[in-house]
């Protein structure tokens, strides 16, 4: 028989000290279980990650060790964003260091998420790229910029005063070009400038460039609850040559501010209060979020975990989902397991894994017992 909600809210209640250390047990065994899956990735083409790891995926990698499936990647096709000739998988241009993350169980409403790294300076515009082909409205960022003077994550959104564009399809014709349009051609143009010169075109070829707006319809927003910045960004595809939009959508970022790589947040109620602004951004019908810190796992994981936990509690709980019963009354150990098997080390640290547990709990509590 299964476990029901308030199976589930029993094992949360427990006193902190021995649910810190049923979560150490059940994390030893989530570890445990990873490690055999990977060591017969080989034999299982389920956790191939050869695309990856080809020469074309790894410069393309921020960290060599957290890489996607080759099963659940999210694959950029979209020729009309970029153009047939720029969409050459042996070349890694259908390649981004994401994954699709589903929960094990249907909710209400539905959850989906895409898993991504921080975007390197390179990869910008394969991340807007991925933003208009997924339909995807809000973007979770769980990284600063910098964290202890190293790279965590590029700024791949625009300043109030700026508009930023990133050239697209850059001739292939030697391993020079093709480097330097991995490593990426950033240009910033101030909007009010009268310069509009772009890269011209290589041997004739047409060029995408990805424009990136912040749209001032809502002014960048904090929200002192969930420790965080709202921004609403204007991405559109701008084909130079023909002074023709593409494509054009509005996203959603919300960056949150108070979590350092590694480690959890002092309290749980800003990432409470971050899933719950997370759901009201995201319209009906609407593409998966986008969460990411730095290497799309730690931080990553323990936000899909909560944001989709309270997601079950409420359906099970309003008696609205038709799968109320778990095949045990651990919650949290069956979301991180289900995710590892989407992306590797989701949840990577103990600390996160057992934050899961109090973040669930103190939602609960929030929601049903005040």
């Amino acid at each position: 028989m299964g476990s029901s909600a308030r199976s589930v809210i029993t094992l949360l209640s427990k006193p902190r000290s021995d649910l810190q250390e049923h979560a150490m047990q059940q994390f030893r065994l989530l570890n445990k279980r990873q490690s055999t899956r990977l060591s017969k990735r080989n034999e299982d083409s389920r956790y191939s990650m050869s695309v990856a790891e080809s020469p074309a995926g790894q410069i393309k990698n921020r960290y060599s060790n957290i890489i996607p499936f080759n099963r659940n990647r999210i694959q950029l096709d979209r020729s009309d964003l970029l153009g047939e000739e720029y969409l050459d998988p042996a070349q890694g241009d259908d390649y981004i260091n994401a994954s699709l993350i589903q929960p094990p169980f249907p909710l209400v409403p539905n959850k989906c998420y895409i898993a991504t790294q921080g975007p390197l300076q390179s990869t910008i515009g394969d991340f807007w790229r991925m933003v208009i082909e997924q339909n995807t409205k809000v973007i979770v960022c769980l990284s600063p910029e910098l964290e202890n003077d190293q790279e965590k994550c590029a700024r791949y959104w625009p300043l109030e005063s700026e508009c930023k564009e990133i050239p697209l399809g850059m001739n292939r014709a030697n391993d020079e070009n093709r480097h330097r349009s991995l490593r990426g051609l950033l240009r910033l143009r101030n909007p009010t400038s009268t310069n509009t010169t772009t890269p011209s075109s290589m041997n004739g070829q047409k060029k995408r460039n990805i424009v990136v707006r912040l749209q001032n319809i809502e002014p960048e927003q904090m929200d002192q609850v969930a420790d965080c910045i709202i921004r609403r960004i204007q991405v559109s595809f701008v084909d130079t040559t023909a002074d023709t939009v593409i494509a054009s959508e509005t996203v959603i970022q919300i960056q949150f501010l108070g979590w350092a790589d590694f480690s959890v947040p002092e309290h749980t109620e800003p990432v409470i209060a971050l899933s719950r602004l997370a759901d009201q951004y995201q319209p009906e019908g609407a593409g998966p979020v986008i969460v990411h810190c730095s290497a799309g796992c730690g931080r990553t994981g323990t936000f899909c975990v909560v944001n989709s936990g309270m997601a079950w509690l409420r359906s099970a709980l309003n008696d609205t989902s038709s799968g109320e019963t778990l095949p045990s009354d651990d919650l949290v150990y069956i979301l991180a397991d289900a995710f590892r098997k989407q992306r590797t080390t989701m949840v990577q640290a103990s600390s996160q894994f057992y934050f899961c547990y109090r973040a669930l709990y103190d939602g609960y509590r929030q929601e049903f017992e005040q």
